[in-house]
C-alpha cells in the first residue's frame, strides 16, 4: 500500500456512547442484538414504553407499615384503616423493571446516541441469565464506551454469590476485555426501602465490595454511584388506575374506599353520588372502562383520596439506580468539557433528590475507602439540587487509574490511534511506516495537550511516541508481523506518565 494511502491523521473517536442492556416492553424482532437508538421517541417506537406496575392495595395492622389510611364501609358501619402498596410477592411496591426510566434520564440529561440490548420482554422477574446473555452480546458491539445494566440491582442477592454478583462481575470483565468501555454500576438492591437510610446504604455498599471482588484485575474499567434517585420521570399521565389493579381483591378494596369516599362527599346529592360511583365502577369493576383516560382523570377530579394514592404510587415508581442519569451525564459532559474533565459538580435533571443524605462526614468512606472501591456520591444541596460528587474509579488505591477521567481519556487515545493505523495492515512492515506512524500520532496528542488534556510546558513534556525497529520493536516482532507503537502521555491527573502501547497485527503474505 502506498503512503498516499494512509489516513493524514488520528481523528478521535467518539466518547459518550452507551450501551444499554435490560427489560423492555416489546422483543425486538432480533433478541439479545444491539441496536441503536437516537432519542427517547426512538427507543418507545422499537421497544416500548413503561412497565405497569400492577400494585396491591392491601390492609395492614401497622401503621408504620402503611401508606396511606382511608375510610372503609362495611355494612352501615364507617371505619378508619391503614393501607399498603406492595407487589405480588407482598413486598413494597416499587418498579419491576428500570431500563425504561434509565433511558428517560439518560436523555434528560444530556445523552444522544447509544446502543440497546432488550434482555427479554415484560412478564417474567429479572433474571441473571438474561441479563447475562445481554452483557455477552453488548461487548461485540464496536462504538460502545459506557456498559450500563439498570435492571442489575432488581436481582435477589447482594454479596459474593449472588445473582448481582455474576451481573456485576460480568460487567467489568466485560468492560476490561474489550478496553474500550467502563461499567457504570448501581449497588445491589438500589431500590430496596431498607437502603433509604444511612445504615442500609452502608450494608449495600459493604455486600457490593464483596460482588465485586473476582473482578479486581478490572477495577479501573468501572465506576459505581449511589446511593438511588428520587426522580420525576412520571406523572399523571403516565399512571393510571389501571396500575392498583394487581389483583381482584386489590380492585376490591380500591372501589370501596373510593365508594366510602365518594358517600362522604356527595350523599346528600344522589344524581352526582351515582355519576361518581358509577366511573369508580368501571374503573375497578370486573370490565374494563370503556374510556380509560377519561375514567382515570375524573377519579382524579372528583375523588381527592384518590388523586391522593396516585401520588404515592407514582412516588414509589419515580426511583431509579444512577446508572442511567450518570451516562447522560458522562456523555453531556465530553460534549461540553471533553472526555478528559472530571463528570463531577454536575447538577442533575429531572431529580428530586437522592434516597440518601450524606453529609461531609460520611462521604470518606465512600469515596475513598480503604479498599480503593470507590463509590461516587450523588449529594443533595439546596441551592444546587443533587449534584454528582465523585469521580472515581472502582480502583481508587491504583495511582494511574483511580480517576474517572484519566481511564476514559487513555481509552480514548487508545482506540483513536488504533482505529486510525487499520490501513497499516496490509503496508510493509518498514522504516516509511514507522516513521508515518509516529509523525500521525504525534500529532494528534499535539492537539491534546493543547487542548489541556495532557500536562507540560511543550509536547516534549507531554508525551513521547516510538515506533521502529530498536525502540519500540525487535527483528522478532518484524518477523512475527508485529507493528508496536509504545507511547507515554503525561496526563492532568495524576502527574506521571501513563504508558500505553498499541500492537498491530501486520498481514503478511
Amino acid at each position: 500500500m502506498a503512503l498516499h494511502a494512509f489516513p493524514p491523521s488520528v481523528i478521535g473517536v467518539a466518547t459518550g456512547v452507551p450501551i444499554f442492556v435490560g427489560y423492555t416492553e416489546k422483543a425486538p424482532d432480533r433478541p439479545m442484538t444491539p441496536i441503536a437508538i437516537g432519542s427517547i421517541a426512538d427507543f418507545i417506537r422499537q421497544f416500548g414504553g413503561r412497565h405497569e406496575g400492577r400494585c396491591n392495595v392491601i390492609e395492614v395492622m401497622d401503621p408504620a407499615q402503611s401508606d396511606f389510611q382511608a375510610a372503609t364501609t362495611e355494612g352501615s358501619s364507617v371505619t378508619i384503616r391503614f393501607y399498603a402498596l406492595q407487589n405480588q410477592n407482598q413486598e413494597p411496591f416499587g418498579p419491576a423493571y428500570n431500563l425504561y426510566t434509565a433511558m428517560r434520564l439518560f436523555y434528560d440529561n444530556g445523552g444522544a446516541a447509544c446502543f440497546v440490548v432488550s434482555a427479554g420482554p415484560y412478564g417474567a422477574p429479572v433474571a441473571k441469565a438474561n441479563l447475562l446473555a445481554g452483557i455477552e452480546a453488548a461487548t461485540g458491539q464496536a462504538g460502545a464506551t459506557m456498559l450500563v445494566v439498570p435492571d442489575a440491582c432488581l436481582l435477589p442477592g447482594q454479596g459474593a454469590g449472588s445473582d448481582y454478583a455474576a451481573v456485576a462481575v460480568a460487567m467489568l470483565n466485560a468492560a476490561e476485555s474489550v478496553r474500550d468501555r467502563l461499567a457504570i454500576l448501581d449497588l445491589p438492591r438500589a431500590l430496596d426501602p431498607a437502603t433509604r437510610s444511612l445504615d442500609g446504604l452502608a450494608s449495600t455498599r459493604d455486600a457490593f465490595y464483596s460482588a465485586i471482588a473476582p473482578a479486581a484485575h478490572a477495577f479501573s474499567f468501572g465506576a459505581a454511584y449511589a446511593p438511588a434517585l428520587d426522580v420525576s420521570v412520571l406523572g399523571n399521565g403516565d399512571v393510571t388506575y389501571a396500575d392498583l389493579k394487581g389483583s381482584t381483591n386489590s380492585s376490591a378494596t380500591v372501589n370501596n374506599i373510593l365508594t366510602t369516599e365518594a358517600q362522604l362527599s356527595y350523599g346528600a346529592n344522589p344524581d352526582q353520588f351515582r355519576s361518581v360511583k358509577a366511573n369508580i365502577d368501571d374503573a375497578f369493576g370486573s370490565a374494563e372502562a370503556p374510556n380509560p383516560l377519561q375514567s382515570n382523570q375524573l377519579l382524579l377530579n372528583t375523588l381527592p383520596l384518590f388523586a391522593q394514592i396516585m401520588q404515592i404510587l407514582i412516588g414509589k415508581l419515580n426511583v431509579a439506580p444512577p446508572s442511567g442519569i450518570m451516562a447522560g451525564i458522562w456523555a453531556a459532559n465530553d460534549v461540553r468539557s471533553g472526555v478528559w474533565a472530571a463528570p463531577a459538580n454536575v447538577a442533575l435533571n429531572s431529580t428530586i433528590q437522592p434516597t440518601v443524605r450524606l453529609s461531609d462526614r460520611d462521604l470518606a468512606t465512600y469515596n475513598t475507602p480503604l479498599n480503593g472501591n470507590a463509590v461516587d456520591i450523588l449529594r443533595y444541596f439546596a441551592s444546587q439540587g443533587t449534584v454528582v460528587w465523585g469521580a472515581r474509579t472502582l480502583d481508587g488505591n491504583n495511582d494511574d487509574w483511580r480517576y474517572i477521567q484519566v481511564r476514559r481519556t487513555i481509552v480514548y487515545i487508545e482506540q483513536s490511534i488504533e482505529t486510525a493505523l487499520q490501513p497499516f495492515v496490509f503496508a510493509a512492515n518498514d522504516g516509511q511506516a514507522w516513521v508515518t506512524v509516529t509523525s500521525m500520532v504525534s500529532n494528534f496528542l499535539t492537539g491534546l495537550w493543547r487542548s489541556g488534556t495532557l500536562q507540560g510546558a511543550s509536547p516534549r513534556d507531554a508525551f513521547n511516541v516510538q515506533c521502529g525497529l530498536g525502540s519500540s520493536m525487535t527483528a522478532q516482532d518484524i518477523l512475527d508481523g508485529r507493528l508496536v507503537v509504545d507511547i507515554g502521555v503525561a496526563m492532568v491527573r495524576p502527574a506521571e506518565f501513563v504508558v500505553i502501547q498499541i500492537v498491530l497485527a501486520m498481514q503478511t503474505f
